[in-house]
């Protein structure tokens, strides 16, 4: 069996022409992103029927962030900041962009700046930041921006990815499911809608689009364990 695959191979591939350097960087970038995917805590698993989410850590800062964008190429961008589980800062903003991985993108950007702006260089503070977005879990924590839908996309991901390098915080970017981010998404189509944009601290008698929860929702956090049905 061995030699007749070998035989195969030769004969398929006797006419191609491989570049070294191309295929050690791709394969390099394969492990990294397998590695990626043994070390990250899977928000699902089908075949198990188990659910595992990242811990919530009360001692830390918590952002959730979410875009929204439609085929108009409206786009809305929105973070929600907790400190200690509790409501802090919220933001919003209305965009044009081509694709819907670009608005998550500038929801994480526009969270992380907003979020340094307010904190002094000495303070080292821990930030435990939750999207929905795999894609750009991934992408961020192996550091590879290939095959993006846009180069504006591509540009955005290399500054966040700089972004969190350089920051004096420490920043870890986690994936959870859609229930998780539900208040910052609330707050992304009110922006895609409305063209509205704020940044600064929460009010409860103010309109942002809808009721805003005013604690963090701890239970969408917890890494939990649920046996199949």
């Amino acid at each position: 069996m061995w030699e007749l695959w070998k035989s195969r191979n030769e004969v398929v591939l006797q006419h191609k022409n491989f570049d070294p350097i191309e295929v050690k960087r791709k394969v390099d970038r394969w492990m990294a992103t397998a590695r990626e995917s043994d070390d990250r805590v899977n928000v699902q698993s089908a075949r198990e029927g188990m659910r595992e989410m990242y811990c919530f850590d009360p001692s830390h800062f918590q952002i959730i962030s979410d875009g929204s964008w439609d085929t108009t190429n409206r786009a809305g961008i929105a973070f929600v900041i907790y400190q200690g589980g509790y409501i802090w800062r919220i933001g919003y903003s209305f965009y044009e962009l081509h694709d819907p991985f670009h608005a998550e993108v500038l929801a994480v950007k526009e969270a992380l700046l907003h979020f340094q702006a307010q904190m002094t260089e000495e303070r080292q503070e821990r930030l435990q930041v939750f999207i929905d977005c795999e894609r750009l879990v991934t992408m961020v924590n192996v550091e590879d921006t290939d095959d993006l839908p846009s180069w504006r996309a591509k540009e955005d991901v290399v500054q966040l990815i700089n972004l969190i390098k350089r920051s004096p915080q420490t920043i870890t970017l986690d994936l959870v499911r859609r229930e998780a981010v539900q208040q910052a998404h609330c707050l992304a189509n009110w922006a895609r809608r409305t063209g509205a944009r704020y940044q600064g601290h929460f009010a409860g008698s103010d309109n942002h689009g809808g009721n805003i929860q005013t604690t963090l929702d701890q239970a969408f956090f917890q890494r939990v364990q649920e046996a199949p049905p």
